[in-house]
């Protein structure tokens, strides 16, 4: 059996179900659907003991270990970490020790190995494969601005009436989206704004919003990883980003110091970026770095690619 664990913002605590359109539905459901029906369930919290079968339990976490009630962990899993974001923040690193595979979407994130497969990322899946209807659009440039969260837990957010005193809440325009927003003339830039899931009633995950963005406006997010990926041109505003939050052994700390995006540092200059990254395109450096995050063959397969390696090439014991 293949236990999905889902993480708390994509659970319904009061009808004991899980909510659709949610991180966890996006990143798994591809998967889901590309495993036998009958060995799949989803769950809030990972199973323990062994299997009909005498086999370790498999659970396949949406999240690390915190934010779910068993603790340490099940006696006798078999556990793997699923990306259920493409952002680094060194996540994947201090959940090291938590699970026996942590997944990877591709060579970015880390060397292959057997405890961590390169399997891309399969909350795209959908969209490269034109499955996914655009937003209704007109003749101004679309731009798709999602800032990330600013640290907390995952289901509770700060007042954001202001940044909490900690330092992840500087790898976030969350607190300056007024000075972004305020700097993109409606009559030429068309804004679809996007809070991270935590900010949004249903919880939902910026996915739809994707598909006919000519720009997308991101920080520290997943978002600024899902649009290299997806081939969509990418502006940071620096200048109500703290870059110092991040770790330079992170991949948001390295896109900042190596110039990996394009970057605008006074709000005066947001508009102008914009519009020559919807007249241009992706950097260079962005079309590069695009095959070592989410490499080709995996675009629009991710899922069937996780489903594979589960059925196939995960030893259990």
């Amino acid at each position: 059996m293949f236990t999905f664990c889902w993480n708390r913002s994509s659970w319904d605590d009061a009808t004991d179900s899980p909510v659709l359109g949610t991180i966890a539905d996006r990143t798994t459901r591809p998967i889901i659907n590309s495993l036998p029906a009958d060995e799949v369930e989803v769950v809030r919290e990972p199973r323990t003991g062994f299997d009909e079968d005498g086999m370790p339990r498999l659970n396949l976490y949406s999240n690390g270990r915190k934010t779910y009630a068993v603790s340490p962990e099940p006696a006798h899993e078999v556990s793997v970490l699923l990306s259920h974001g493409m952002a680094d923040k060194g996540i994947r690193r201090s959940c090291e020790a938590q699970f026996d595979y942590i997944v990877l979407p591709g060579p970015l994130y880390g060397d292959a190995d057997e405890r961590h497969p390169h399997l891309g990322y399969p909350k795209l899946d959908p969209i490269f494969r034109g499955e996914v209807e655009p937003l209704p659009r007109d003749s101004r440039v679309r731009v798709l601005y999602a800032p990330t969260h600013g640290g907390g837990s995952e289901m509770d957010h700060w007042n954001d009436t202001a940044p909490p005193g900690i330092r992840a809440a500087g790898r976030t325009t969350w607190w300056k989206k007024d000075a972004v927003l305020k700097a993109l003339d409606p009559q030429v830039f068309d804004v679809v704004f996007c809070p991270h899931p935590r900010y949004r009633e249903d919880k939902s995950v910026t996915f739809r919003e994707f598909v006919n963005a000519d720009v997308v406006i991101a920080d520290g997010g997943s978002t600024l990883w899902e649009a290299l990926a997806l081939g969509i041109p990418v502006v940071v505003p620096t200048f109500a980003l703290d870059p110092s939050a991040f770790s330079l052994k992170t991949l948001e700390g390295r896109a900042y110091y190596e110039g990996w995006f394009r970057q605008v540092y006074s709000a005066g200059d947001l508009a102008r970026r914009v519009y020559q990254a919807s007249e241009y395109g992706p950097l260079s450096k962005e079309r590069r770095i695009r095959e070592q995050a989410l490499p080709a063959p995996l675009r629009g397969f991710s899922g069937e690619a996780h489903a594979y390696w589960l059925l196939n090439d995960m030893k259990r014991w």
